[in-house]
């Protein structure tokens, strides 16, 4: 939380110094690019700000796949995890939309419970059904669909 307000105060701050500050342009001009830079700083938000970017189930979610996954998979999905150079095969990225587009969430599901072995997969994926409950592999699933989902979200400032 702390950190979204630091970020909401520099927005604040700097919103306010282009106010006060005499600026020899048009109304017109000048509000724009009051709009662009708003429009910035909301953008840097979403996209850093883990609080703004994700759901509350999302972010339960991030946290077990950092704990759990993210050793193989990498912090992005992309497959590179420290650990992935390791293995052969390697992960997959779960950023690469169209290898994600024929997954469906259940077969998602299934992966991370009964491991790669369990859906014909590489055997090197380890079944978490016994670690994770079946709530908390839903929200990794939840989580894992952000990967290849585009950031549209607009907030009020």
């Amino acid at each position: 939380m702390k950190h979204l307000q630091m970020h909401l105060i520099i927005c604040l701050f700097v919103l306010s110094q282009i106010s006060c500050h005499e600026i020899h342009q048009s109304g017109t001009a000048l509000q724009k690019d009051r709009d662009s830079l708003t429009v910035a700083i909301a953008d840097s938000l979403i996209r850093n700000d883990p609080w703004v970017r994700y759901t509350y189930t999302e972010r339960q979610g991030k946290q077990l796949f950092e704990q759990y996954c993210v050793v193989c998979h990498g912090q992005s999905g992309e497959g590179d995890g420290f650990n992935a150079y390791n293995l052969n095969p390697r992960p997959h990225s779960l950023s690469d939309s169209t290898y994600m587009k024929a997954l469906s969430s259940e077969t998602l599901t299934e992966t991370i419970s009964f491991g790669g072995k369990g859906v014909n997969k590489s055997v090197l994926m380890p079944a978490y059904q016994n670690t994770l409950s079946k709530t908390q592999i839903s929200k990794v699933v939840v989580y894992i669909e952000t990967f290849t989902q585009t950031v549209f979200k607009s907030i009020n400032l």
